[in-house]
């Protein structure tokens, strides 16, 4: 009986405005009960493809606002549930906002929801606009802490 291996995606933000990068990770869920980065899972991204590097990551910078279904994809594994991600045009009049790069967000498509300030939305339905306190990147970050730590248990 041939199986798959489970597949999952995690990216750093759920919506962007055009222009901004979005930084994508694949992992497995490795024979030790683990999620382990996915090298070389093809990344579809709307029609275009793109390929994990050694660490199962990739940063993509989309330049047309609109929505793009994502999903991961590699012979021997489980296709990934399809995560959607919003692209919204920049303010007019205002730079495109700049990441904090000391306070990474890392959020996990699919069964895991997204912890916010309002009532919490299925990561597969993006908020209506990205988020901008401090506090959301907070609590982002020490959910993805929480779940890292979680499955290494």
């Amino acid at each position: 009986v041939a199986t798959t291996v489970a597949t999952t995606i995690f990216a750093d933000r759920t919506s962007v405005y055009a222009g901004e990068q979005v930084n994508i990770s694949v992992f497995y869920h490795d024979p030790a009960g683990r999620w382990s980065p996915l090298p070389g899972a093809e990344v579809l991204v709307g029609e275009r493809t793109f390929i994990t590097d050694a660490d199962g990551r990739l940063t993509l910078t989309l330049d047309e606002p609109g929505t793009y279904d994502i999903v991961a994809t590699k012979d021997g594994f489980a296709t990934s549930e399809k995560f959607t991600l919003r692209v919204l045009p920049t303010p007019s009049g205002k730079p495109t906002p700049e990441r904090n790069l000391r306070n990474p967000r890392m959020l996990e498509m699919g069964d895991v929801f997204q912890q916010q300030d309002s009532p919490a939305q299925p990561l597969s339905q993006p908020p209506a606009r990205p988020p901008t306190t401090p506090a959301f990147g907070i609590i982002a970050s020490f959910m993805a802490l929480l779940i890292v730590v979680l499955r290494r248990m």
